[in-house]
């Protein structure tokens, strides 16, 4: 279902067509490797577009929250600085459990993804949240005194 997906934004991207899907689904059933290795490999489907579909495609599937509701700790701020998570958009907002729980944006996604698994060893699981939102929360959370905004 998830590759098909992928698929699927890769071909509204443009990136790929659909014969060129199938072809890698095909591959894909014998080999087990990634779709978005394949699609690269087999095509040479760009690796920014396929960051940018896999993005949506976990944003898809992620759960979208209001950080007003969402319950935070201090510890995993650590993690960190207030600059990566004033660029980034991200913010590590709880641990339940060995799993990290943070908020980001889903164009932010991969970037998040990539710095965080530098960070830690711990699952993480990723939760969408509105640009603005989460802008404030990073400035209250990381008691950032003067930030320049993004206009998004």
């Amino acid at each position: 279902m998830t590759d098909r997906l992928i698929g699927k934004l890769l071909v509204q991207r443009g990136a790929m067509t659909l014969s060129q899907v199938q072809r890698v689904l095909e591959h894909q059933e014998s080999s087990r490797l990634p779709f978005g290795k394949l699609a690269h490999e087999m095509f040479g489907v760009d690796p920014r577009d396929i960051a940018h579909a896999w993005a949506e495609q976990v944003g898809y599937f992620c759960q979208h929250v209001d950080l007003a509701c969402e319950h935070n700790q201090s510890t995993p701020l650590a993690l960190i600085t207030a600059r990566q998570a004033w660029t980034g958009h991200i913010l590590p907002l709880r641990y339940e459990g060995d799993e990290l729980v943070v908020a980001t944006t889903v164009t932010d996604l991969p970037e998040a993804e990539a710095l965080l698994s530098q960070k830690t060893d711990a699952e993480i699981r990723f939760v969408i949240a509105h640009t603005r939102q989460l802008e404030q929360y990073i400035i209250q959370r990381y008691q950032i005194v003067s930030v320049e905004k993004t206009g998004t």
